[in-house]
Parts: C-alpha cells; sequence; structure tokens
C-alpha cells in the first residue's frame, strides 16, 4: 500500500470542497480497475449531485410567497 500526504495552504473553502469532491469521483471511478483509495482511514462516497439551498422558506399558498417577497424588496 502506498500513502501520500496533500498538504494544503490559503485556500478557500470552495477550492478544499472542490479538492474532495475531485478525489471522491477519482476514487469511485477507478475503484473497478482495482484501486480502492481511502482518505483519513474512510473509504469515500460518491460526491452527491444534489444542490444544497440555504435560507430555503416554504409557503403555504402563492399569496404568502407573494407577501413575503414584497416585504424583502422594500
Amino acid at each position: 500500500m502506498k500513502k501520500f500526504t496533500i498538504d494544503v495552504s490559503h485556500a478557500s473553502p470552495g477550492q478544499l470542497q472542490t479538492i474532495a469532491a475531485e478525489l471522491k469521483i477519482m476514487s469511485n471511478s477507478w475503484e473497478r480497475f482495482g484501486p480502492k483509495i481511502f482518505i483519513n482511514g474512510q473509504k469515500l462516497q460518491a460526491p452527491s449531485r444534489r444542490r444544497h439551498q440555504k435560507n430555503t422558506k416554504v409557503f403555504k399558498t402563492l399569496q404568502d410567497a407573494i407577501i413575503y417577497n414584497a416585504k424583502e424588496r422594500s
């Protein structure tokens, strides 16, 4: 087994997430050819393709949404 150490400095949180996602994609695509890649002692999970939305609000009616948006704009 080979071990690699990756030290990253001066990276934004988004850049770190990108690096992690790329490693996960590579690990999952290589697995069918034999290599098994672990990071921090854990097998990598496939990255989620679902976007996470922040500050989402659910309204019961369309009228509630219209009123809420009107208040936000003023």
